[in-house]
């Protein structure tokens, strides 16, 4: 028979045998997903060419919930305003010259921070308008059938906002304000961390 002396031995045994399991499951075997933080920037303006194309900017972090990390194969965006609904699905990302278009990221637990640009396609003609929009960042992860929306936030453009837009010199940016808790929208002339650089060919828009 084993004696009271001989069980607290092998509780803690199996104790720590179950931590040791659960830390190697969390650590090294669980897949986790990829996360976003809230993105402290939204740019909805033209994208530097001539002639104009509509673009989007989002400046956010990417974190995955395991060690392992995960791979992002596509980010993309729709834009949808009542009946109408854009997607902008061409995938930019870097920091300023270093832009390039994008074919996947490997995300860490550490996190990718970076400037993500979204480009619509020339064929689809698009302008902004006046009215509320629903913004919606969706994410595609290597081994997962569907898209998940990771992010979503209504923007509102007014007609001065619109007309500013569609202009190749200035667009709306939305930066969050962590004291009202809400985004704050100016109109501001283009920067040059959100242009696409020349290797970027129009032609990838297609």
């Amino acid at each position: 028979m084993i004696n009271e002396l001989e069980i607290a031995p092998i509780a803690i045994s199996l104790v720590a045998l179950t931590i040791s399991g659960i830390t190697l499951w969390l650590t090294h075997l669980r897949l986790g997903t990829v996360k976003i933080t809230r993105p402290s920037q939204i740019y909805l303006g033209p994208d530097g060419e001539i002639p104009y194309a509509a673009k989007i900017a989002v400046r956010t972090l990417l974190y995955s919930t395991s060690s392992r990390g995960r791979c992002v194969d596509q980010l993309f965006v729709r834009l949808s305003r009542g009946e109408s609904s854009h997607c902008f699905s061409v995938w930019v990302h870097g920091h300023g010259a270093s832009l390039v278009r994008a074919a996947g990221l490997m995300v860490g637990p550490n996190g990718v921070d970076l400037m993500h640009q979204f480009l619509i396609s020339r064929d689809a003609n698009f302008e902004f308008q006046a009215g509320e929009y629903k913004f919606e960042l969706f994410m595609e992860i290597v081994g997962k059938r569907k898209p998940k929306l990771v992010f979503a936030q209504t923007l509102s453009i007014n007609e001065k906002d619109a007309r500013a837009m569609n202009s190749p010199l200035e667009g709306l940016f939305f930066d969050w304000g962590p004291e009202s808790g809400s985004y704050q929208k100016t109109i501001r002339p283009m920067r040059p961390d959100i242009l696409v650089p020349d290797l970027d060919n129009p032609e990838m828009r297609k």
